[in-house]
């Protein structure tokens, strides 16, 4: 089969491997289509220490089922994978919250991933509900931004944003994209994003996403310190420091996008968060639970993600498809299978 095989920094090379047996306990997956995320990005660009080479990468998977040795896991069904397999067996696995597992295990990286023509869907994925049925009538474009979402819902439901919360998101790229649209769909009264690319900040503000600003001091109530919410969705160490200030007493913030590790250490503005009340939160991957509650988002109509699909490659050029997502032009690059 064709593959899409990671073999160091900088060497994305598709090329044609053994095709997977479905794994005992486990199922095998026709992908339709698999989505490329920022972190796959990275991992091309400059390596994973997760990530040993030779690996299939790509983790926002949707296809259909054509073998399985799982009861409740059909052969036909078309379904996406959380790509987050925890061990099942520790404090936050038992507790619902395998995205916490200290020995957390992924899709993508510890296993071969979706660009591809075919997956193995591990076993312990199975045993832990990380197989999610896609919605009637969505597509597998569209089930695959199920993932990313699942990962905004994550994060904002830890910030419990709510009707008529006035949310500033930084970062307009599909992350920041999907918040929006998220912050929008919980009732959020105000969404502002804070976006110095003008192509990005006019893409974002076309599609509705919200009022965006070149930076925080263009938007009066952030200077002042008046919105309720903050989330952090770019890798700017900077932003960690600011965004506290654009909330309000009893403000939340998200620390949502991570941070190079030689850029993890940094400054807080601790008497702020101190005098303010403020709750600074992280936030990690997502649950299955999650999964599920983004494709019903998506297939109620209740958040579109159509839309922010803005580039799409045949699985032969999936470098070029990587390329796409690294320059930054659009929102989300999509790798379609026939």
């Amino acid at each position: 089969m064709l593959a899409a095989v990671y073999l160091g920094p900088d060497q994305l090379e598709v090329r044609d491997v053994p095709a997977p047996a479905c794994p005992p306990g486990g199922a095998l997956l026709a992908v339709e289509a698999c989505a490329v995320c920022g972190t796959d990005v990275r991992i091309v660009r400059q390596g994973h220490r997760l990530v040993q080479p030779p690996r299939i990468i790509g983790h926002e998977v949707a296809g259909t089922i054509i073998a399985s040795d799982a009861p409740g896991v059909v052969v036909g069904q078309r379904v996406t994978v959380a790509p987050a397999v925890g061990c099942g067996a520790c404090a936050a696995c038992i507790s619902a919250r395998p995205n916490r597992c200290p020995t957390l295990r992924t899709i993508g990286y510890a296993w071969e991933g979706g660009f591809a023509e075919q997956m193995a869907v591990p076993a312990e994925a199975v045993a832990q509900g990380n197989v999610c049925a896609i919605p009637d009538g969505l597509s597998a474009a569209e089930a695959c931004l199920a993932e990313p979402l699942a990962c905004c819902l994550n994060g904002q439901e830890l910030l419990g944003v709510g009707p008529g919360d006035r949310v500033i998101i930084a970062g307009a790229g599909p992350i920041g994209a999907l918040h929006a649209r998220l912050a929008r769909a919980r009732g959020a009264a105000e969404v502002v994003i804070v976006e110095p690319n003008p192509m990005r900040r006019a893409q974002a503000e076309r599609l509705g996403l919200g009022h965006g600003v070149a930076a925080a001091e263009e938007c009066d109530a952030a200077v002042d310190g008046e919105m309720t919410v903050a989330i952090v969705a770019a890798s700017v160490p900077a932003l960690y420091q600011e965004a506290p200030t654009w909330v309000a007493p009893g403000g939340r913030v998200s620390l949502f996008a991570g941070l190079p590790p030689d850029s993890a250490e940094l400054v807080m503005p601790a008497n702020l968060v101190h005098y303010r009340e403020l709750t600074l939160v992280g936030a990690h991957g997502s649950t299955p639970a999650q999964n599920r509650a983004a494709l019903e988002l998506i297939a109620s109509g209740a958040l579109r993600v159509d839309d922010l699909i803005t580039a799409r490659f045949p699985l032969a050029h999936c470098a070029a498809a990587v390329a796409e997502a690294a320059a930054g032009r659009g929102l989300k690059t999509l790798v379609s299978l026939p």
